[in-house]
């Protein structure tokens, strides 16, 4: 899936793309590309921004969380895909991630961790 599309669906949201923010929101590839996740996402945004929280996205700076490739057993990959991302969060300044997708959330909280 072409990744300059993965932030297509807050085109109109009005929301922060690859910009310190207090939250990044974490879409994932269920949520950058199917359009039913689409309104989950677009909806959470809607939701932390009527709370007021300064929330911003990744867009297309944003890799798979590498959830699948490790449970494929493709260890490599999913190192590489989280090397890749926490490089983003570093360079971005992430200080918080927020995610939808249970396997996003599930990776991001519990197996990056080991890597930074």
């Amino acid at each position: 899936l072409p990744s300059h599309e993965r932030g297509d669906w807050a085109a109109d949201l009005d929301v922060k793309v690859a910009e310190p923010a207090e939250y990044i929101y974490f879409a994932g590839c269920a949520a950058s590309f199917d359009e039913r996740n689409k309104k989950v996402a677009r909806d959470t945004i809607s939701i932390m921004k009527e709370a007021g929280l300064d929330v911003g996205i990744l867009g297309m700076q944003e890799g798979c969380s590498g959830d699948a490739a490790r449970r494929a057993g493709n260890e490599y990959l999913f190192q590489m895909l989280a090397e890749t991302n926490l490089a983003t969060f570093e360079e971005i300044g992430v200080k918080k991630v927020v995610a939808s997708c249970p396997h996003c959330f599930h990776t991001l909280g519990k197996e990056y961790k080991d890597y930074g």
